[in-house]
């Protein structure tokens, strides 16, 4: 990717949301993009199956809540809007439920920005807890995933790449160059694929380079325990405010099966994610 001009992002029924939209309009102005808000959320018959059935003044009850949802979301974004500036838009998933509409909305965009799922499980978001991965890897599209925790004032001044030989980490890489462009550093940390390097080994680093992108290599042997847990441990060290890496998965028949380290940074992440599948 060389442009960043279509940037799609989530908006659900959780209160903070609007302050990740505030971040979001951030990334949209340092490239001059457009910023979409979609909001899409489980509709309430999935949540609550048994209101149609009980009675028709339950059913009223359940889309009454359904619209209040709506409209408080709606609110929020009026309200964020009117101080962000810039070229903004607003969409409704209506009745499909999430997964779907980022997907299908995302196949139109550059980038997805989404938030990391909150350990919490008081905090409701009306949203399916592997909503990441369904959107990342049915989309395509590259994934911003901000920390439940919040997004930093920065993001992108120092970067942390984590690349293994493999089709995810080529798509990150390549979806990540704009940022790596504004980059005041970049570190390359390359971890091995195999038991051998390859003669055939692709040179990310001239690779990054030839696009003017300055770039600190540091190799990394085989992790200890986690790989997840490795390279969160590095961006802290590195003081990195961007984690750019491969979401390795795949569906069988709708069940999301992730990677070990994709599953474990999205559980522990404290710094935003560039993700693509």
């Amino acid at each position: 990717m060389t442009a960043i001009r279509s940037i799609l992002l989530h908006a659900d029924a959780a209160t903070r949301w609007e302050g990740r939209m505030r971040y979001a309009a951030s990334i949209a102005s340092a490239f001059d993009a457009d910023l979409t808000t979609l909001f899409a959320v489980d509709s309430v018959w999935a949540e609550q199956p048994l209101a149609m059935m009980l009675s028709p003044e339950a059913a009223a009850i359940a889309l009454q809540m359904q619209e209040r949802r709506l409209q408080e979301a709606r609110a929020s974004y009026e309200r964020a809007a009117k101080s962000i500036g810039g070229r903004l838009h607003w969409k409704e998933a209506g009745f499909l439920e999430p997964e779907r509409a980022l997907a299908l909305s995302a196949w139109a965009a550059d980038l997805v920005i989404l938030a990391q799922p909150d350990p919490d499980r008081s905090v409701k978001t009306s949203t399916p807890r592997r909503l990441v991965e369904s959107v990342v890897i049915d989309s395509g599209c590259p994934a911003l995933v901000v920390p439940y925790i919040g997004a930093p004032a920065t993001t992108g001044d120092t970067v942390l790449v984590a690349w293994k030989d493999t089709r995810e980490s080529a798509q990150a890489v390549k979806a990540a160059i704009p940022f790596l462009k504004r980059a005041r550093r970049v570190i390359l940390a390359t971890w091995p694929e195999g038991d051998q390097p390859s003669a055939a080994a692709p040179d990310v680093a001239t690779y990054l380079r030839r696009h003017g992108i300055v770039v600190t290599e540091r190799p990394c042997g085989a992790a200890s325990g986690s790989i997840g847990e490795a390279m969160l441990s590095l961006a802290a060290d590195c003081s990195a405010d961007l984690l750019v890496m491969g979401c390795y998965g795949h569906s069988r028949a709708r069940e999301r099966v992730l990677g070990g380290a994709t599953r474990s940074i999205l559980d522990s992440m404290t710094l935003p994610v560039l993700m693509a599948h």
